[in-house]
């Protein structure tokens, strides 16, 4: 990809003139740029930092696909710069005015136009939503159910991540709880959506969502996906505040605590577990998962190289998920060093991850199992 949006200046206007006080305090100190993995692993091309300053100058170049569109989101830079530039909402709006006339990536068009009409960005058909529900028993919300299970497209239409909705349905079923999902009705949240530039669409999907959500009176969501997780706890406000949002990890353990939840079966592994972008870095959720890990008899937790605040994204957020190509070198890397730490098996929480690290996976060889920590976790159960 090197396809030029617009004239050398017009985007750098156009950006400068959206862009919050935030933008212009950036001192080019270039932590960010120093720390990214975009850069570093992926494409040399991308320079946060050197991206600021051109479009503040007015220089050229960046307005190439392959500089745009090489951010992954995974907000490493945001979480480290001294004057707390937010660098993703940087990204957002140029990618945002560039969707707005018309030159958004063929790849990312047919997403768009996939969530206009299926609701949901994997081109499936809406019945199919709720096959794995009619297999499994698993009953459509309804007044009188204490908890929404939010599904997510990637996990219901890819065949590998439907092994998470089985576990965690399992997982649920065992401990008792009332819980039901929304049937083929449900959309996309529209977290990455928005991350390409698709603004306009995910305003609607967030009116949509939301009155569904209220009609249906859903005051307690478990979230399956860190991006479902994310978008809706900060960024659908018109959800209110006396909806709950919790991430299936921070569920099964406050199950497990409560003694719903009893893990007897060893599993004696060495397992490694990768934080993704949108659970750790963006919503703070790093024990969790962790202490899931812990509780099952016989496994051994492994850190990785770069784990917590700084671990390293998969590279399938900000719309790397369906672009694949070089951003499988950032889900190659995590394989390779679960690999020299020794590890049986890596485990994570996010299908985005979970689908670019299985892809890494087969390419070095099958060297390693990758599982949900759902499905990790239902093993022991």
């Amino acid at each position: 990809m090197s396809q030029n949006f617009a004239a050398p200046g017009i985007v750098g206007h156009l950006v400068r003139k959206i862009s919050t006080d935030t933008f212009y305090a950036c001192m080019q100190c270039g932590v960010c740029s120093a720390g990214c993995p975009a850069y570093s692993l992926v494409s040399n091309i991308f320079n946060i930092r050197k991206l600021i300053i051109q479009v503040q100058t007015d220089g050229e170049g960046f307005e190439r696909d392959d500089v745009i569109y090489a951010c992954t989101t995974c907000n490493l830079c945001g979480r480290r710069c001294p004057r707390q530039v937010q660098t993703v909402d940087f990204i957002r709006g140029i990618r945002q005015l560039i969707a707005e006339t018309g030159f958004l990536p063929s790849t990312y068009r047919n997403v768009l136009f996939s969530i206009r009409t299926f609701g949901n960005p994997w081109s499936e058909e809406r019945e199919k939503r709720i096959l794995w529900v009619n297999e499994f028993d698993i009953p459509i919300y309804r007044k009188g159910i204490d908890y929404l299970l939010y599904t997510c497209c990637t996990n219901v239409f890819d065949s590998n991540r439907k092994k998470t909705l089985i576990a965690l349905s399992r997982l649920l079923k065992k401990a008792g709880v009332s819980f039901g999902v929304i049937g083929k009705e449900e959309n996309c949240c529209g977290e990455s959506i928005r991350k390409i530039g698709g603004e306009k669409d995910f305003q609607t999907l967030v009116k949509r969502n939301s009155n569904i959500l209220k009609g249906i009176g859903a005051k307690k969501i478990i979230t399956v996906s860190p991006h479902c997780h994310y978008t809706f706890k900060y960024e659908y406000p018109s959800l209110g505040d006396d909806v709950e949002i919790i991430h299936y990890t921070e569920f099964l353990v406050s199950l497990i605590r409560e003694g719903r939840l009893v893990l007897k079966i060893p599993f004696p592994k060495r397992v490694s577990y990768h934080d993704p972008c949108y659970l750790g870095r963006n919503s703070k959720i790093y024990d969790a998962p962790r202490n899931l890990i812990q509780e099952i008899p016989g496994v051994q937790l492994i850190e990785l190289s770069k784990n917590r605040e700084s671990s390293l994204c998969c590279g399938g957020g900000g719309g790397g998920i369906w672009m694949g190509g070089n951003n499988i070198k950032l889900s190659n890397v995590r394989i390779e060093d679960a690999i020299q730490m020794k590890a049986d098996l890596l485990a994570s929480a996010c299908p985005y991850c979970l689908k670019m690290l299985e892809y890494s996976n087969q390419i070095i060889g099958n060297k390693l199992i990758v599982m949900d920590v759902a499905e990790l976790v239902n093993e022991a159960c």
